[in-house]
This record gives structure tokens, sequence and C-alpha cells, in this order.
């Protein structure tokens, strides 16, 4: 971009000479022409913001003139939003992060009041790309509340990033702000898509969140809301551990086909899991034994029997005689 920006600023500043040379008829005009000359001087020396008084000022001159300065205006208009957008510029190089956020707000309305619309919507992405990188630094120091004001100010200048949707979830989930989460995951999740990174990963934070939740209303005995957010939950992803809470639900309800489904579904998208797979077997005996089929009831348990599992399916093993 700076290549295109001084190559930019170099072919305006002809343009600028030619016009100057051609456009000098009263002193006035010689007066504009030499703040110009002094302006250019500026930008020849890399001193930018100084050029941008001279050719403010070149342009203050100009209105005065009327029509006889029109021709010179349009040519330093031309430059104006550029100078202003290398000096911001020149500011962020130096690690002078907060001026320079000033000093592009700036460049965004200078370019705004001269219609440079290339200008006015590069700068906008790079105010969004400043605050994300603000925001994504105080969440990483810690500072929830601090990176989501970072990160409103940068939805201000790009709503459809999923990058600051999905950190703006993050931290609401940290501030404990669940709705405000959900609303910042599923905006993620909708202007994302399937091939969008940050999207998947908002769709696996609703996920958990749901599934989760799903879980303890289960283990609280209030299974019917629990199999609610399970079912809100597999809208957004599909694990071993929510077919496994569907499988406890089904099983408090005594709906023992469905339990072994859904234990039979859990299996098979974690099936390397020893540990996960021992509990998964663990509702499949439970279901079986719910049907009073012992014989298979016997068999499921027995896959139970392993690690922490194994301290629920071995009093069952004795209990059904399994041989």
């Amino acid at each position: 971009m700076k290549t295109r920006l001084s190559s930019r600023i170099k072919t305006l500043m002809l343009a600028l000479i030619i016009a100057a040379g051609s456009s000098i008829h009263a002193q006035s005009i010689e007066e504009a022409a030499e703040l110009f000359n002094q302006g250019r001087e500026f930008i020849n020396q890399g001193n930018n913001k100084a050029a941008i008084e001279k050719l403010e000022a070149t342009i203050a001159m100009c209105d005065k003139l009327g029509e006889e300065g029109d021709e010179l205006k349009q040519q330093v208009v031309g430059v104006i939003p550029s100078l202003y957008y290398a000096h911001a510029k020149s500011l962020f190089d130096n690690d002078q992060i907060e001026e320079s956020i000033e000093a592009y707000k700036t460049t965004m309305k200078v370019s705004e009041k001269y219609n440079d619309i290339e200008t006015y919507n590069l700068t906008q992405g790079v105010l969004a790309q400043l605050f994300l990188k603000n925001g994504n630094d105080k969440f990483r120091a810690r500072d929830f509340e601090g990176a989501v004001k970072d990160l409103e100010q940068s939805l201000l200048y790009d709503s459809l990033n999923t990058t600051t949707l999905l950190l703006m979830g993050y931290s609401y989930r940290r501030l404990e702000n669940t709705d405000a989460m959900i609303s910042y995951f599923q905006a993620a999740v909708e202007i994302g898509g399937d091939n969008d990174r940050n999207a998947r990963s908002a769709a696996e934070g609703l996920m958990t969140h749901y599934m989760n939740t799903g879980a303890r209303l289960i283990n609280a005995r209030n299974t019917a809301d629990g199999l609610k957010y399970l079912d809100t939950a597999a809208i957004y992803g599909q694990t071993g551990d929510l077919w496994f809470y569907y499988a406890v639900g089904y099983n408090s309800e005594q709906r023992w086909d469905e339990a072994i489904a859904a234990a039979e579904k859990a299996i098979e998208l974690d099936p390397n899991n020893r540990e996960n797979v021992a509990k998964y077997n663990f509702e499949i005996g439970t279901a079986y034994y719910g049907k009073k089929d012992n014989t298979r009831a016997c068999e499921a348990y027995k896959k139970a029997n392993f690690g922490r599992t194994a301290l629920r399916a071995e009093p069952m093993i004795k209990t059904l005689k399994c041989n």
C-alpha cells in the first residue's frame, strides 16, 4: 500500500505543477501557487503534516478566488486525503497508536469531505483492525470490559468482521453476560457461514453453552427442559458428549430405545476415547436393564467396566450376575 500511495501522490503532484503553471494570471493565483510549492517541498521532505497545512491553505485561497481558483483547487483536493492517510500511517509506524487512531479518524472525515471513496474505505478498514488489535490485547490481558469497548469501536467500522464478533462473544462469556455472548456468537455464525473458521468456533461456543445448560437441567431432574436445550445445541454441532446427555435424559424419561440410539451415536462420534466409550455403554446397559433385557444389559455393562465408569458398572454386573 505504501508504494501505491507514494505513486498516487507523485502523479497528483505532477498534475498540480502543470495546473499551477498554466493558471497563474493574477497575484492571488501566484500566492496560491506559492503555498502549493511550499506544500510540495514538505512532501519531498516527508513532512506530511506540514504539507497538509500548506495545501489546505491553498484550497482556502482558491475558494476565495472562485472560478479562477477552481482548477488548482480540484488538483490539490485530489492529493489531500492521501496525505492525511500517509500522516496517520507514519504515526502508527512510530508506535504512536492512539495518535494514529485519531489521525485515521480525521482522514475518514477529510476523505468524505473531498469524496475520496478509495481512501475512505481504506482508512475505515485500518481503523477496524486497529481497534480489533487493541481489543485482542486487552482480552489477553484479561481486561474483558476494556476489550468490549475497543471491539465495539471496531464493529463501528466493520460490522461484518467475524473475528471481532467471535472475540466479543468470548469477552462477554468471561463477563458472564450470557445473552450478549449468544448474540455475538449467533451473529458470527450467520455472517460467516459454514466455511468461516470464526463462525465454526462461534457455533462450537453456542453448542457447548446449550449442551452444558441442558446437562445441568437433566442432572437436576428437569429433563424435559434439559432435552430442549440439547435440541438447540444440536443445531450448532454434534459431539459424543452431546449424545451422551441425550442418552441420560432419555433414560431418565424411560425412553429406552431412544437412549440406546443416542448412546450408540455417541460411540460413533467418539470411538477412540475409552473413558468416554465406557460411559456411553453404561447408558446402553441402563436402557436394556430398563427394557428387562438382562443379557444385553450385561454385555453393555461389561464394556462400561473401565476407568471411572467401573465404579458404577461393577455393582450392576454383580446385581445381574453377569457371566
